[in-house]
C-alpha cells in the first residue's frame, strides 16, 4: 500500500479521519484538527467498527469543546489550569504578553481554587453557572477568603474558555465588581477592618497619608524590642522605614549585597536587591531559597546615612556586612546573611540557625512579640466554625510593611522625591501605582479651591 493510499480516509465523522491499517500496523487510525488548531491523532483499534465508535466519540468531544460544553470535571480544569506557571495569569506584562506566575503565586492560586470547589470536584465544565459560582465563592470562612475565591475562579473562567472547556458567556459570568456573597464556611465574631483613617475629598482610596505609617517614636519602640531578640534587630527595622525594601527582599539580604561606592569624595552606601525569599519553597521538595524581585525588577537603593529617628543607618549597614562576612569565616553564617535566623529566637521552622527566615515563622516568634511588646496596636477578634472549632484571631494596625510606607513618606515629604524617583528606589510596579498611593491626596484641589474663596 503506498503512503498516499494509506493516508486517504475510509470515512470522514464531522472532522474526524478514519484511517485503516497500514502496510506496517494492523491499527485502525484516527486524526483532527483541535479547536485550537493543533493535530490530533490516536490509534482506534484493529476492528473497523471499533474505529468507527471511537471516532464518533471524538467527534462528540469536539462538538462540546467548539461549544464549550466540556464535561471534563471541575477538578480536572483547576488540574490542568494550575499545573504550571506559564502564562497562567491574565495580567500584562510591559511588552503587552501575558505575564508568568512565581511559583508562590501559583501554589496561592491552587490552593484557591482547591478550597472553592472542594465537595463540587465532579461537576462538568458545562454547568457551570452563575449559581454554582457563587456556592463556590462562598467556600470560605471570611470575606477576604471569598474575594481570593472570586479572583481565583474568574481567571479560571478566562484560562477555560479559549481552551474549549466553556463558552464565551460562562467565561464572563464573574464580572470585576461583580455582587458579594457571604462566606459559608464559618462565623466571624467581631472581626473588624484593618484600621484606615478617613480619605479626604480628592485623595485616591489607595492613598496612604502620614498617619497610616508608624511615627519615629514607634519605630524606635519597635527596634528596640527586635535588638532585645535578635543583634541585627534595630539595623532591620531602621532599615525598613529608611530604605523601603520589602520583607523578602531585605531577608535575603547578604553581606556582598552592600556596596560603597566614593563620589567626589563622598562614601555613599547601596543595596543591591536581586532576589527576594522565595515564601512557597518547599525544602523537601527542593525548591530555590530566592527567586526574582516582585515584577522581576533588579534595582540599587541608596541608604540614607541617617535616618527620621537619628540612628545612623548607613554605618550600622556596613558594620553589619563586615559582621555578617566575619560569620562566615566562623562558620555560624554560611550564607553571610544580613538578618539570619537569630538563636535568642528559636523557631520551630527554621532549619538552623543562620539560615533564612520563613514568614510565619517570623513573624510569629519575632514581629508579632516584639510588636505588642513595643506597644504597637491590634485588632483581635473570634473566629467561631462550622465545626465548632474556636479560633482566637490578631492582626496588627500596622504590619511591617508599613514600614515601607514610612519610607515612602519621608522620601515624599522630606525628600522631595517625585513619583518617577521614588519609584527607582522602591521598586513599585509603575508611576500610577506611586502616584495614587503616595501623591494623590487631593490637597492641591483643596488649596486652590480656598484661594477662590473670598475671605
Amino acid at each position: 500500500m503506498s503512503k498516499r493510499t494509506r493516508n486517504v480516509p475510509i470515512a470522514t465523522i464531522d472532522g474526524v479521519n478514519v484511517l485503516g491499517p497500514s502496510g506496517t500496523s494492523k491499527y485502525y487510525r484516527l486524526t483532527w484538527t483541535n479547536p485550537d488548531g493543533s493535530a490530533g491523532r490516536t490509534t482506534a483499534g484493529r476492528e473497523r467498527g471499533a474505529a468507527i465508535a471511537r471516532a464518533e466519540e471524538v467527534a462528540d468531544d469536539l462538538r462540546k469543546a467548539a461549544l464549550g460544553l466540556s464535561d471534563a470535571r471541575l477538578a480536572d480544569l483547576v488540574d490542568k489550569y494550575t499545573a504550571t506557571r506559564k502564562g497562567r495569569n491574565q495580567r500584562q506584562t510591559e511588552n503587552g504578553k501575558p505575564g508568568d506566575w512565581t511559583e508562590a503565586q501559583r501554589r496561592q492560586v491552587s490552593a484557591h481554587l482547591r478550597r472553592a470547589i472542594v465537595g463540587n470536584e465532579d461537576i462538568p465544565a458545562y454547568l457551570v453557572d452563575r449559581p454554582l459560582l457563587d456556592r463556590l465563592r462562598a467556600q470560605g470562612g471570611t470575606p477576604r477568603m471569598v474575594r481570593e475565591n472570586t479572583s481565583a475562579l474568574r481567571g479560571l473562567l478566562r484560562w477555560a474558555q479559549p481552551n474549549g472547556y466553556l463558552t464565551v458567556e460562562q467565561s464572563e459570568l464573574l464580572p470585576y465588581r461583580c455582587a458579594p456573597v457571604d462566606p459559608a464556611l464559618s462565623v466571624v465574631s467581631e472581626r473588624p477592618e484593618r484600621y484606615r483613617t478617613a480619605r479626604m475629598v480628592g485623595q485616591h482610596h489607595d492613598y496612604v497619608p502620614d498617619e497610616d505609617a508608624p511615627f519615629a517614636d514607634q519605630i524606635v519602640a519597635l527596634a528596640t524590642q527586635f535588638q532585645e531578640r535578635a543583634d541585627w534587630g534595630r539595623l532591620a527595622v531602621e532599615l525598613a522605614a529608611g530604605a523601603g525594601l520589602r520583607w523578602g527582599e531585605q531577608h535575603q539580604l547578604r553581606a556582598y549585597d552592600v556596596e560603597i561606592r566614593l563620589v567626589d569624595g563622598r562614601r555613599l552606601v547601596f543595596v543591591r536587591i536581586d532576589w527576594q525569599v522565595n515564601s512557597a519553597a518547599r525544602r523537601t521538595k527542593g525548591d530555590p531559597l530566592r527567586v526574582l524581585p516582585k515584577g522581576r525588577k533588579r534595582r540599587l537603593v541608596k541608604v540614607t546615612g541617617t535616618s527620621i529617628t537619628g540612628y545612623p543607618l548607613a554605618d550600622e549597614l556596613v558594620a553589619r556586612a563586615e559582621q555578617a562576612r566575619t560569620e562566615q569565616h566562623g562558620g555560624t553564617n554560611p550564607d553571610a546573611l544580613l538578618f539570619p535566623t537569630a538563636s535568642k529566637v528559636a523557631s520551630r521552622r527554621a532549619t538552623h540557625v543562620g539560615g533564612l527566615w520563613h514568614h510565619t515563622a517570623w513573624s510569629r516568634d519575632l514581629f508579632i512579640p516584639a510588636a505588642l511588646a513595643a506597644g504597637w496596636e491590634a485588632s483581635r477578634w473570634v473566629e467561631i466554625h462550622a465545626d465548632g472549632t474556636v479560633r482566637d484571631r490578631l492582626q496588627m494596625i500596622h504590619p511591617w510593611h508599613s514600614l515601607r510606607h514610612r519610607f515612602a513618606r519621608t522620601a515624599i515629604d522630606v525628600w522631595d522625591m517625585q513619583p518617577g524617583e521614588l519609584m527607582a528606589q522602591g521598586g513599585w510596579e509603575n508611576v500610577e501605582t506611586v502616584y495614587n498611593r503616595y501623591y494623590r491626596s487631593g490637597i492641591e484641589n483643596w488649596e486652590s479651591s480656598c484661594t477662590k474663596i473670598p475671605d
